[in-house]
């Protein structure tokens, strides 16, 4: 009984914690849209997308708690994206290696996602 009502506070404080983490974002963008306008979108858009959700994937299934997911996430992918970058840009132009590593730190997450769910 009592692990059932723990069990529905989760998942209540995981509901609670999805709907702050959109208003937040709703917000962002908002924000940026009206500050510097559609340039300003696309740039908080593109940082999400590149480096907030990539490692935000790989980590949704782990232990941590929505919170520690989403602050770990946002370091990840403000070191990780960017040095994973550095190596190819060496080798490569740098036009090629954006995308090359934003496609597999993109596929590394939703492997792990996909792998976590079976």
């Amino acid at each position: 009984m009592e692990a059932e009502t723990l069990h529905q506070e989760t998942v209540k404080n995981k509901v609670a914690d999805a709907k702050l983490f959109g208003l937040i974002f709703l917000l962002i963008a908002v924000f940026s849209t009206f500050a510097f306008g559609v340039s300003g979108f696309k740039t908080i858009m593109g940082i999400i997308f590149a480096f907030f959700l990539p490692a935000y994937l790989i980590l949704k299934k782990s232990a941590f708690s929505e919170n520690e997911k989403l602050f770990f996430s946002i370091f990840l992918g403000a070191v990780l994206f960017p040095a994973l970058i550095y190596w190819p840009a060496v080798i490569m132009p740098l036009k090629a290696a954006v995308p090359l590593v934003f496609l597999l730190v993109s596929g590394a997450g939703l492997i792990f996602l996909l792998k976590s769910k079976k």
